[in-house]
């Protein structure tokens, strides 16, 4: 609701077995945004965002999560970045704030870095709550495997970037939740830190990921 951009966009939620009132609350919205709610029967994430993305009917296709808060220029950056740049895709990193004052201070500082790092080896990796891709290449690239239900997106960054240039851009950051970071920071971090070390090995060894 709060996106400032003259292009017209619709939103897709997709509802893959929430317990709560996703459905309805985003059934609120129906009258004021080009709204479409899906069900999708499997509860992985790379399931929910296949189903999302196969729905598509824009030229470019931008991925975010429940639980983020997306900045009003969002559409406008990405749209413009896509179009400008001579990439398929562009992506950027996250911010919390919801744990505690020294979490959210090393979270907000190794989550840009990280990804200025994975740049210099050439190995962008799409964060599934903060991307967009052009339509052409998401299809021509296989799209988000079903079966994944963790590290989708690197699996997803990993097939997309043989169809063209992956582009990271500093700004706009995208708010998520830090409810994985509540139970330890290390803990969440070293999660995040062995994502991006498993994207930088895949690529040199010019595979993607497998799970079970």
């Amino acid at each position: 609701m709060r996106q400032d951009t003259l292009e017209s966009f619709e939103v897709i939620v997709v509802d893959n077995g929430s317990w709560d009132r996703t459905r309805s609350v985003a059934l609120r919205y129906k009258n004021r945004l080009q709204l479409r709610v899906l069900s999708e029967p499997r509860r992985t994430r790379g399931a929910a965002r296949a189903r999302g993305c196969a729905a598509a009917r824009g030229q470019i296709i931008f991925s975010t999560d429940a639980d983020a808060e997306l900045p009003a220029n969002w559409l406008r950056t990405y749209s413009a970045a896509l179009r400008r740049k001579n990439a398929v895709a562009v992506g950027g990193s996250c911010v919390i704030n919801d744990c505690t004052p020294l979490t959210n201070f090393m979270f907000n500082l190794y989550q840009p870095l990280s990804f200025r790092v994975m740049r210099m080896f050439r190995c962008i990796v799409l964060r599934g709550a903060n991307f967009a891709v052009t339509r052409q290449a998401y299809a021509a690239s296989g799209g988000f495997q079903p079966d994944f239900d963790a590290m989708e997106d690197v699996d997803f960054s990993n097939r997309v970037r043989t169809v063209g240039k992956l582009l990271y851009i500093a700004q706009p950051k995208v708010l998520v939740s830090g409810r994985r970071y509540q139970g330890g920071l290390l803990r969440g971090v070293w999660q995040h830190l062995s994502t991006f070390i498993d994207a930088i090995l895949l690529k040199k060894k010019n595979v993607t990921l497998s799970c079970a």
